[in-house]
């Protein structure tokens, strides 16, 4: 099962890990189609009830097990332990969304059970901007080498990309609103050639203790538990003890609008081969210029000379839609 989140970034259903961001180069015909391991392969486009009913994390996780063993909803709720009434629940929906499909009845410990699967080897979500027919990565030697392209796969860590989770989290119980912005970071990474990125929750990953490998955080202090978890590594932090966090503090300035928005790299305290980059906001206009500025790391770096790394930037709407559509760089 495989998700383009955008232009550029492909999400890759593997085997040996949950979804990843690999980045191939894509075809685009008047099939939706999309490679996977050298092959073209058609891809169900996903309609709007469909991506509502993905925004649930039960839903995501039962339908990534359908995906490698098509099954029934009781044996479901056994393995992914979810109440059995819940998973018929959240069968439903995936069906009545055209997600799943019925393939099979088969008498199980006495009774007939309904056996599921995707009803697509692939789903896309289509941002409707117009593609090239072929597109590839840029190289930008800083950009790669900031993003340790090519590290990852030779000493076999993990890279992460780690927003905040949708449901109530978190010392403060709020619900992180910035998730879909992972889809913008993909597409920066896969521009660069950055692959195999693993998407997880802050909750997953707080859940797991996975905390030494190279991991992006979306999203500040108060809706990404793992952001809060590293502030204090990073020289452009969050500052302040008390709800709502809307601060940000560098060796130089002090910063409260709700349009800014930082980018911050330093060691993984966990690690002493892994890193941690932070693109966050003080609001979440600021994680959307953080994000803007993350697709142009190339023209950021101009001065960085490896180590550590700060930018503060602030959202602009230059077309005045009410939307962060650009940004200015504040310090760095």
């Amino acid at each position: 099962m495989a998700v383009i989140l955008g232009k550029y970034g492909l999400m890759k259903r593997c085997k040996e890990v949950p979804f990843k961001f690999l980045f191939d180069r894509l075809t685009v015909s008047n099939m939706t189609k999309l490679f996977r391991d050298g092959s073209l392969i058609e891809a169900k486009e996903l309609a709007p009830r469909q991506l509502d009913a993905l925004s649930d994390d039960t839903r995501q996780r039962i339908i990534r097990y359908l995906a490698e063993n098509p099954s029934y909803p009781r044996q479901v709720s056994r393995d992914l332990n979810i109440p059995k009434q819940r998973a018929y629940y959240h069968f439903n929906k995936l069906e009545d969304a055209g997600l799943i499909n019925q393939f099979k009845i088969e008498d199980v410990s006495g009774g007939s059970a309904e056996f599921f699967e995707p009803s697509s080897e692939a789903y896309v979500f289509d941002t409707e901007n117009k593609l090239k027919e072929e597109v590839s990565w840029r190289y930008d030697t800083k950009a790669r080498d900031f993003l340790h392209v090519g590290e990852n796969q030779k000493d076999g860590s993990q890279s992460f990309v780690i927003a905040g989770s949708p449901d109530q989290h978190g010392p403060d119980q709020v619900k992180a609103s910035d998730g879909h912005l992972a889809g913008e970071i993909g597409l920066a990474l896969g521009n660069y050639g950055a692959g195999a990125f693993e998407t997880r929750l802050d909750t997953e990953v707080m859940n797991t203790k996975e905390f030494g490998n190279n991991m992006i955080l979306l999203g500040g202090v108060l809706t990404n538990t793992i952001t809060k978890k590293f502030n204090q590594e990073f020289e452009a932090r969050f500052e302040g003890e008390d709800f709502p966090y809307r601060k940000i503090e560098t060796p130089e300035e002090t910063y409260t609008k709700g349009e800014i928005g930082v980018i911050a790299k330093a060691e993984n305290p966990f690690s002493e081969d892994s890193w941690i980059i932070m693109v966050a906001g003080i609001q979440n206009r600021g994680t959307e210029a953080a994000v803007k500025a993350f697709s142009d790391l190339e023209n950021l770096l101009e001065d960085w000379e490896g180590g550590g790394f700060y930018c503060v930037v602030e959202g602009l709407d230059s077309d005045g839609d009410g939307k962060i559509d650009s940004y200015k760089v504040k310090e760095r």
